[in-house]
């Protein structure tokens, strides 16, 4: 089972945030110390103490020259010729000495001018000596921007953490989320959603999580359905093969018993009902065969155009017999040359299955009546009986596979009913493309509105003759 991330994941996860930014900070304050202060600096400060080795040999030179030499005029006139360079003569007890390196180049820190950094030469002369000291402001510039500099870093770094926290927390939540919706889902909750707003990737991983789940219920209901209809659809088998198999083994173990001793008459009585239960499960496999083959997608249809008044007159003569049987009158309203585009054989089975449906569950039915009209996109077919009509309640339901309307107790097996003709009619028209609808009032009778697509007039087809 799919696990949410730990805490200790996320620690991680900020923990290694953390030590590369703080690595990254060390390799900058490195670079700033080293780079830019060492090199820089030290390449400034030794120009600097060059300088001040040529003066001090300079005002050496000239106080051996000139015995009235004065040092503060010198460095005064010396001054005049720099704008960002200042000299200075100050004694030993005046300077605070900073640093020196191997080279014996002095930093030193004059108290009495804010503690700026200059570089320092010991002079020694006749009358005094101390610190030749070279100010420079340039070099309190570098300084002052390297401090700066890492000051700033310094100061960077907590924010910087604290802004990869709280970003990395909101990537974790995020995902924490996406994977406890995965789990739900795992786990049959189907219902599940996902909440994430936004437009970055974590939105539309969401949005596409929310669509995948979505299909998913929607498959899993459908499928509950078909399992449902499924489970229905063996139960009514069964109960309708139950049934004529019963009284079929019922009958020939009452044949088979010579003690009995029955006449011709009862033999021949029985042998009927044998007979008559044994058609009826002929009927009923014959059906579910049609179901399945319709059901399965393995029906293939030989359309063509089929004119409506000879289909008509066909039809009427192979029931010919069973109408006058029956006593009911089978007429048609249809123009001249008007035809419909469909499987002949399977058009037939349809009207068939709709005749033998009126005269099996229609009280005093005098009348069948077929109408044929047509538009440029479908043809329509009316098929109205003046029957006793269908029960309101009953009306969404007839097409349902071994669904029966309780009918006048008289109606036997004879007829042959199982429940499947009407549902082998809505999947036939269902497989021409078409659509049927009923329509039913009780006392007056029942209407079947049956629609066929109509192919392209360019198209040709051979037309029955």
């Amino acid at each position: 089972m799919m696990k949410i991330p730990k805490v200790q994941s996320f620690a991680r996860l900020v923990l290694g945030y953390f030590l590369l930014l703080s690595s990254m900070y060390m390799v900058l304050i490195f670079y700033v110390h080293f780079g830019i202060v060492h090199n820089i600096v030290s390449h400034n400060i030794k120009e600097k103490h060059d300088m001040l080795v040529y003066f001090k040999n300079s005002i050496i030179e000239e106080e051996q020259k000139n015995p009235q030499f004065d040092l503060n005029a010198y460095i005064t006139q010396e001054n005049r010729l720099f704008n960002r360079l200042k000299l200075d003569f100050v004694t030993r007890d005046r300077i605070e000495i900073r640093s020196a390196d191997h080279k014996k180049i002095m930093r030193v820190a004059l108290p009495d001018r804010d503690g700026r950094t200059a570089v320092a030469i010991k002079i020694n002369l006749k009358q005094t000596s101390g610190y030749l000291v070279l100010y420079s402001a340039e070099l309190n510039r570098i300084n002052a921007g390297a401090r700066n500099l890492t000051i700033f870093i310094l100061a960077t770094v907590l924010p910087s953490l604290l802004v990869g926290f709280f970003i990395f927390r909101r990537v974790y939540r995020r995902s924490s989320h996406l994977v406890g919706a995965v789990e739900r889902i795992s786990r049959g909750d189907y219902h599940t959603r996902v909440g994430l707003s936004g437009n970055d990737e974590y939105t539309l991983i969401g949005q596409a999580f929310n669509d995948m789940a979505a299909s998913i219920e929607k498959s899993t209901e459908k499928l509950k359905a078909i399992d449902e209809q499924r489970r229905k659809f063996i139960a009514d088998i069964s109960h309708e093969l139950a049934t004529p198999l019963t009284s079929i083994q019922g009958f020939v173990e009452t044949l088979q018993m010579q003690e009995l001793k029955l006449s011709i008459a009862e033999q021949q009585g029985y042998l009927k009902i044998v007979w008559e239960e044994t058609e009826r499960l002929s009927y009923l496999v014959k059906d579910l065969l049609e179901l399945a083959r319709i059901d399965a997608g393995t029906m293939t249809l030989m359309r063509d155009r089929i004119i409506c008044e000879q289909f008509l007159l066909e039809f009427a003569k192979r029931n010919s017999l069973r109408l006058k049987e029956k006593q009911v009158e089978l007429q048609w309203i249809v123009e001249p040359g008007l035809w419909i585009y469909a499987d002949y054989r399977r058009l037939e089975q349809i009207f068939q299955n709709l005749l033998d449906n009126a005269l099996k569950h229609s009280e005093q039915l005098h009348q069948v009546t077929v109408t044929f009209s047509e538009t440029p996109e479908y043809s329509r077919v009316s098929f109205t009986d003046d029957g006793s009509g269908i029960p309101s309640q009953h009306l969404e339901r007839v097409f349902d596979s071994f669904y029966k309307v309780v009918k006048r107790p008289e109606q036997s097996s004879s007829f042959n009913s199982n429940g499947l003709g009407l549902s082998i009619v809505k999947r036939l028209v269902e497989l021409h493309g078409g659509t049927i609808q009923v329509e039913s009032q009780l006392g007056v009778g029942t209407t079947f509105v049956l629609i066929f697509p109509k192919t392209n007039p360019e198209d040709h087809f051979a037309e029955r003759n």
